[in-house]
This record gives structure tokens, C-alpha cells and sequence, in this order.
């Protein structure tokens, strides 16, 4: 209840920002909808599955001292067994809503924001590309096709602010996230990050961390002397960075710890996996009629759920792409993605992989597929297609080895 009251309160309070000043802001937006087409692997022959994520993002700049930006998603069932002229079930999510204050003070700018949902997570270049104007620098394989951002190494999730201050005489920032969410247990959490990030010739980096905690009543703990306790904490912290640029090459990174939890037990006793790991080593290579970023990844299980090129946590990707084509206002990109992933979370079974040890019960083959696309970026608009083909199961399972993904979004 105390949760619905508070996020309920902070999203009307931006809302009712929004609507009183809308009409003095210059505009922008973009929206847009992904097909996923595959079959249904509870059958044996082929039975098609549709389904349809749509998205709509906004933002509104008043005069260069506030800032509001929404964004909004919707993801349907198959429309399929249910009908096109039918009802089918869908999930609507407020992935974004903020309104940002920024000021000067000195010669530093100063920005004072309120959020709902995920704001300019670490893991995602949105940080960097709104305070320091830079060109996408993401890993394609984390990306989603839809929407601002793909898959983060720490969101920062929930309702609550942020305080950031940008220098004017060198291209770094810092500043602190105070914001409240459920991520880890039904307590109330109470989240407390700082970041810093930085932008310079051939090399940026993106870095923040913090913990949660779950805050305890004396009614959870017969403490009648205690109003407000803490015997637990979830640690988190993440970094993305970037030496190097798009047209010579570099190597691209991110790394992170998700949801290390800390408890108190004779001193502090932390509880740690190999699922609490997120790990992504990019090496981008650029010829004379080619690119090549080869990425190694281990990823908690949770983020695999939100990939498409991606299907398990441990595995290695080459992404192959020529983007020289250009016809009119329009820049074509023909690639594929080669991918070789395993259902493990820990780097330690590469070890038997790379001795290949068939003996062990640790040994497994990899799951292979191969993912062609291509992309059509405009002045207005982007069309995006990909067939996805899992090589690893053409010969036992063919009619659930391809999956189809068609996306378009328009620059509003």
C-alpha cells in the first residue's frame, strides 16, 4: 500500500508538471512497433506464434532550463491463437517518466531530476549521449530493437531523484541517485548510488554504485525499541566504457555486479554467484569493407530473458557488418551475427570447453545459430529485419530453429 501511495503521488505530481507547461516546450519523440515471428515449442509440427511490442517516447525542452521525457511500452500475447479482429492480452509499462531542472552555478551545470521506472541506466549509453552529446556507442547484441535502452548492468529503477553536476572546463561528471523499488524482496528498499562518467579524445566511461536496503519495521522484528531496522543490503555497481571510435575501432566494455546481498551474521557474510555477474568484452575491428565487434559475455539469467540475439548467459558472438552502403538520405547495413552460447553462468566452465573434455560433467556443446539482418536508416524513420536460424537444431528440431524479427520506428 505504502508503495502504491508513494509511486502513485510522484507519477501525478510529473503528469501534472507535464500538462501545465507542454504548450511553451519544443518537441521531440520517436515511436515504434517490433513483430517477433517464431513457433510455438509446445507442438511438434509447426504451429506460428506472433507477437507485437509497440513503444512511444517523448520529450519536451523548456528553454534550455527543464527537461520532461516519457516513454511508454506495450508487449501483446500471440495475436495468432488469439485473433486479429479478437481481445488479446497485453502488458502496458511505464518505462520512463522526469522532469529535469538544470541551472548553472559557477562554471558547472547543474541538473536536479525527479524519476518513475528506469532513468539513464548504467549499461546503456543514454547517460552519456544526453550530458555529452556523444554517438551511440552500445554493443548491438544488448540492444532491443525498441525503445531507448536494451539491457543494463544497474538500472536505476523505481521512483525518486538525482542530483548531477557537470563540469564546464573538462568534459567529466558526477553526482547522486537516492530512489525507492522492490527489486529484491516485498520490503520497501531504499536505494543510494553515486556515479561519475567522463568523455575525452578516443575514451569515455560510464561508472556507478551503491546498494539497497530493505527497510524493517519493529513490527517484522518484535523490536519494540527500534522504529526503522537494517540487517540486510544489496550491493550493486556497474561500468561501461569505450577506448577507441566507430571509425577506427576500439574495444568496448561493460562489467558489473547485480544484487550482492550483504547480511548481517557475526560481522558481514556475503552471498555471492555467479549469477550476480554481468561481464561484456567487445573488441571492434574495422577494415576497408567490413566491421567486426566480437564479444565475450556472461550475463545474469534475468538479463538473457530481455535478448534476442542472445539465448543463454555464457557464449561468445561476432557480429559481421558492412555500413558504407548509401543511396539518397537513406544508409543501408547488411550484417549477421555468428553465436555460440551455453545454459551456464560460470566463466569457470570454459575451462573444460577449451581442454575439450568430453569426460566431464561439466563439458557441453554449444548452442549455435547464425542471425542475418539488415538495416535502413532514414532522416525520419528506421526499418530493421533479421531472420535468426539456430544451426545447432536444423537436424532434430527444425520447425522451431527459426525465429523472424521486423522493427520500425519513426522520429517524430
Amino acid at each position: 500500500m505504502k508503495k502504491t501511495v508513494f509511486q502513485t503521488c510522484l507519477l501525478f505530481s510529473l503528469l501534472f508538471c507535464t500538462v501545465n507547461a507542454i504548450t511553451a516546450a519544443s518537441f521531440s519523440g520517436k515511436a515504434g512497433a517490433k513483430l517477433e515471428g517464431t513457433s510455438n515449442p509446445e507442438y511438434d509440427d509447426i504451429e506460428p506464434i506472433l507477437k507485437v511490442q509497440g513503444f512511444y517516447s517523448a520529450q519536451f525542452d523548456f528553454s534550455n532550463q527543464m527537461t520532461l521525457r516519457s516513454e511508454f511500452s506495450v508487449q501483446t500475447a500471440d495475436i495468432i491463437e488469439t485473433g486479429l479482429a479478437e481481445d488479446t492480452e497485453a502488458v502496458f509499462r511505464i518505462d520512463e517518466i522526469s522532469v529535469t531542472k538544470h541551472f548553472l552555478l559557477g562554471s558547472f551545470a547543474n541538473y536536479f531530476s525527479l524519476f518513475f521506472g528506469t532513468y539513464e541506466p548504467i549499461g546503456s549509453d543514454i547517460f552519456l549521449r544526453r550530458l555529452f552529446g556523444i554517438e551511440e556507442i552500445d554493443s548491438a547484441i544488448t540492444q532491443s530493437w525498441l525503445g531507448l535502452k536494451g539491457s543494463t548492468v544497474l538500472p536505476f529503477f523505481g521512483a525518486g531523484g538525482s542530483y548531477i553536476v557537470k563540469a564546464d572546463a573538462v568534459p567529466i561528471a558526477g553526482g547522486i541517485y537516492i530512489y525507492a523499488n522492490h527489486r529484491n524482496t516485498n520490503k520497501y528498499e531504499l536505494n543510494l548510488d553515486t556515479r561519475f562518467a567522463g568523455v575525452f579524445n578516443n575514451f569515455c566511461f560510464d561508472i556507478a554504485g551503491g546498494f539497497g536496503a530493505p527497510l524493517k519495521s519493529s513490527d517484522d522484528t518484535n523490536a519494540d525499541e527500534s522504529f526503522l531496522i537494517v540487517d540486510e543490503l544489496f550491493l550493486h555497481g556497474g561500468t561501461e566504457f569505450f577506448i577507441g571510435n566507430k571509425y577506427s575501432g576500439g574495444l568496448f566494455g561493460e562489467i558489473g555486479i547485480q544484487d550482492l546481498r550483504v547480511t548481517r551474521s557475526n560481522g558481514a557474510n556475503f552471498d555471492y554467484s555467479s549469477d550476480n555477474l554481468y561481464l561484456l568484452i567487445e573488441p571492434r575491428f574495422v577494415d576497408e569493407y567490413y566491421k567486426l565487434n566480437l564479444s565475450f559475455f556472461s550475463f545474469p539469467k534475468k538479463t538473457v530473458e530481455n535478448l534476442f540475439f542472445v539465448d543463454n548467459a555464457l557464449g561468445i558472438d561476432a557480429n559481421i557488418f558492412n555500413d558504407l552502403f548509401h543511396s539518397k538520405e537513406l544508409n543501408y547495413t547488411f550484417g549477421s551475427h555468428f553465436t555460440l552460447s551455453w545454459d551456464r553462468t560460470s566463466i569457470k566452465h570454459l575451462d573444460t570447453l577449451i581442454r575439450n573434455d568430453t569426460d566431464s560433467s561439466e563439458f557441453e556443446y554449444p548452442d549455435a545459430k547464425v542471425s542475418p539482418y539488415i538495416i535502413v536508416d532514414g532522416v525520419s524513420s528506421k526499418f530493421q529485419a533479421m531472420v535468426q536460424i539456430i544451426t545447432s537444431e536444423l537436424s532434430n528440431d527444425w520447425q522451431h530453429s527459426v525465429r523472424v524479427d521486423l522493427s520500425y520506428q519513426k522520429y517524430l
